[in-house]
């Protein structure tokens, strides 16, 4: 007689023969683990019996999906140029939208002398679609100004609500596209980050020197680890940071300047705006060119 045990040594059942273990171990009641206790009280394991086991059932596998090829080359880089030829182009119709209202601006004094001028020869003066003056109203050049003023932001808000969503949307975009380049072991941060903190009002003069600077000193680092030596001039663009800075602090001088005398601020004005409208263009081109070198490089190591 033959007992098998449970896993605290207590009799759970018993054999007398091989063929009613391995019927036992057909159904499941004794497993490999299972203790065998013979009529000396001597224990084996039930597998060193020599009896055989089923096998136990497969779990079925799901498969899965598999991830979506990653894009070639050829696709990363005509999505780099795409969003850059898109900023370049809204921030130049903002540059133009910019300087016409400076140059509007400008003009306000002149306007109101003619309209005075045509008033005073009984001869009635509409503004387009927004005012008209009537002879004999008796308006005084303070209130032709006023009223030429009040216009004029009217249309300074349409342009902007015009140009300036597709255009951050755009520089969104852009700067997500460039960081998505930096390998996650040598990036400082994410794109969504890198993206998203440099549309933040006056943040962004802070954070622009980590989404640029901090991109050009990610892909040098990246080089280096391959031996290489650094090929992004980050002197370069760690400059035209700084002189984003500056145009920045004096475009809010310039407005400072424009409520004492609005003919020197407006001119000054449009000359910022096209000094600031070719350092952008021409940086964001050449960000687009060094990223797109990058790319080379990576699919030449094989990233």
């Amino acid at each position: 007689m033959f007992h098998y045990l449970n896993e605290h040594g207590e009799r759970i059942g018993s054999f007398t023969t091989r063929a009613e273990l391995q019927q036992l171990a057909d159904r499941g009641t004794v497993t490999p683990e299972t203790v065998i206790e013979d009529q000396q009280g001597h224990t084996k394991f039930a597998r060193d019996l020599g009896v055989s086991f089923p096998l136990p059932p497969t779990v079925p596998v799901t498969p899965l999906t598999p991830f979506p090829p990653p894009l070639d080359v050829r696709q990363r880089k005509a999505r780099i140029h795409f969003w850059t030829v898109l900023c370049i182009v809204t921030f130049a119709l903002a540059t133009l939208g910019d300087i016409w209202v400076s140059h509007q601006e400008r003009k306000l004094p002149k306007q109101v002398k003619e309209i005075q001028k045509e008033l005073q020869q009984n001869r009635q003066k509409a503004l387009g679609w927004y005012y008209s003056f009537s002879p004999g109203s008796g308006v005084s050049d303070e209130q032709i100004q006023e009223i030429l003023e009040e216009r004029l932001a009217k249309i300074t808000l349409i342009l902007m609500l015009i140009i300036l969503p597709p255009y951050l949307l755009f520089y969104y975009f852009f700067l997500f596209r460039l960081w998505e380049e930096i390998p996650g072991e040598f990036a400082r941060t994410t794109p969504g980050n890198a993206a998203g903190f440099a549309l933040i009002p006056f943040f962004h003069l802070y954070w622009m020197f980590t989404a640029f600077w901090g991109l050009y000193k990610d892909m040098n680092k990246a080089m280096e680890s391959y031996g290489l030596e650094p090929r992004f001039g980050e002197a370069h663009i760690k400059s035209v940071c700084v002189t984003w800075v500056i145009f920045f602090a004096l475009g809010i001088l310039l407005m400072l300047v424009e409520v004492v005398n609005a003919n020197i601020g407006g001119r000054l004005s449009i000359y910022l705006s096209i000094f600031d409208a070719a350092v952008t263009i021409s940086a964001y081109w050449l960000i687009r060119t060094n990223v797109l070198e990058f790319i080379d490089f990576k699919s030449s190591v094989g990233k």
